[in-house]
């Protein structure tokens, strides 16, 4: 993967939240963050994060995909979350049914199909990067 590191260091309490509806994508996302050095927690659907969000837990980046069941998108917690928490970086990913240009300022769009070094690349892009040292 990458030789890049977080500089930044997420709040002590806090972690990256990974919403998507794919075991297999949320799954390997996860494994990326984790890779990366930083605490993870994954949910399966917006809804379930937005809960956990609204009930106090802590997170210092979102990844999310758009398109999942339940009552909220991805494109929809997305918004709410830069809105309630301006300066949360938030990743919406889609492989469909998604442009750009939809996502809220604030938000940054990763298109589908993309490659775990590029992930990677954001995760660390957004929360702050330097070379890790030898």
């Amino acid at each position: 993967m990458s030789n890049l590191q977080p500089c930044i260091a997420l709040q002590p309490s806090s972690c990256v939240l990974v919403v998507e509806d794919d075991d297999i994508l949320r799954l390997l996302t996860m494994e990326v963050v984790l890779e990366l050095g930083l605490p993870v927690v994954g949910f399966t659907n917006a809804d379930e994060a937005m809960a956990y969000i609204s009930g106090g837990g802590a997170a210092g980046l979102v990844i999310t995909d758009h398109s999942m069941p339940g009552q909220l998108t991805g494109g929809e917690l997305a918004m709410l979350l830069v809105q309630q928490r301006p300066g949360l970086p938030v990743i919406l990913t889609s492989g469909y049914g998604y442009a750009a240009e939809q996502a809220a300022p604030g938000v940054t769009f990763l298109p589908k199909p993309w490659s775990v070094e590029l992930l990677a690349t954001l995760v660390l892009s957004l929360l702050g990067a330097c070379a890790a040292s030898a």
